[in-house]
């Protein structure tokens, strides 16, 4: 995994760490609540795997957080394939706790 899939992957891994963190979670009591292994909780943080959709339901749930996936237009009223200052391979990643 290169460039901008491990740059996703990291982002993500730490959006989960923080909230994790914010729980007062340890990763064995994060993974229990979501039905995987720490092992699997330790390499998703640290950026060693980008999970599926699935998957992130069930991390977002046992975060109490809400998952959240969007597809912004880019600025510029463009067509697709126009050139402007956006890659290809641009992602932004942001978190969003539940609500009470």
């Amino acid at each position: 995994m290169h460039g901008a899939p491990m740059a996703f992957a990291r982002e993500l891994g730490r959006l989960v760490r923080d909230r994790r963190a914010e729980l007062g979670l340890s990763q064995t009591e994060l993974a229990e609540r979501c039905g995987m292994k720490q092992p699997q909780i330790s390499r998703f943080e640290t950026g060693g795997t980008v999970p599926t959709l699935p998957l992130l339901r069930r991390l977002a749930r046992a975060l109490d957080s809400d998952l959240t996936v969007s597809l912004t237009p880019h600025d510029g009223g463009g067509h697709p394939g126009d050139s402007d200052s956006h890659s290809d391979d641009d992602v932004i990643v942001g978190s969003h706790s539940a609500r009470p």
